[in-house]
């Protein structure tokens, strides 16, 4: 049997995706506001993008897909972490609702998924990323990214990656990633998306990691 493929969810997290109002003031520096939001999340969001994605990972084989979600983890009283809040602002202070997952079931009964703790923007520093990816993932592993932010933790994520596991597949799908401050958002080297818009935008993700892709059957799509 292959080794299996990995999903990893970066920061999709009630501080940076919740839904908004489009005028409402938002909760704090680092949420992506109100259209990506939206965009990223769904009108509603139980049956969104993400939550499509979620339901379509949990229902997954661990031998078929490992999960592993990523969630910004701050401790307001820790010293070690006083100049990263000084930064960007009091965000996913542990045991607050902004730190929570925005996605049902992250703990799903029937399916494992590695919950990492990261409490700063190397999400491999302090934390036991390394170890969890260890076991299970093989180096010619495809490995899907989505989450927030783009130009920031997805991007250092995808980077640590590529430098640790170099004859992988990895990608990062835009559909399924956001920022503040773009739409269009993965680099041309890290997209999954269709061609004609002819399925939902998170089908590239599922082909990707998928290692039994004939179930996922779909025209037009472009993972590179």
């Amino acid at each position: 049997m292959s080794a299996p493929a990995a999903l990893i969810t970066q920061c999709l997290q009630h501080d940076f995706v919740a839904p908004v109002g489009r005028y409402g003031a938002l909760p704090n520096l680092l949420h992506i506001g109100f259209e990506e939001a939206r965009r990223l999340m769904g009108e509603n969001p139980d049956e969104g993008p993400v939550a499509r994605v979620m339901r379509w990972a949990q229902q997954q084989s661990d031998a078929q897909l490992k999960l592993v979600h990523i969630r910004d983890w701050h401790d307001a009283a820790d010293p070690a972490q006083q100049h990263h809040l000084q930064q960007f602002g009091a965000h996913c202070i542990k045991g607050t609702r902004g730190a929570q997952f925005a996605f049902a079931d992250a703990d799903a009964a029937n399916k494992t998924a590695t919950i990492i703790d990261s409490p700063g923007l190397n999400d491999f520093l302090g934390t036991p990323l390394a170890d969890a990816l260890a076991i299970g993932v093989d180096a010619r592993a495809r490995i899907g990214v989505m989450g927030v932010w783009t130009e920031a933790k997805v991007s250092f994520l995808a980077y640590e990656l590529r430098t640790r596991f170099p004859q992988a597949e990895i990608a990062v799908c835009s559909a399924l990633a956001a920022c503040l401050t773009c739409v269009t958002n993965a680099s041309e080297s890290l997209r999954c998306f269709t061609k004609d818009g002819s399925r939902s935008p998170e089908v590239g993700l599922q082909e990707l990691t998928s290692n039994h892709p004939v179930l996922l059957r779909t025209k037009g799509a472009v993972v590179s």
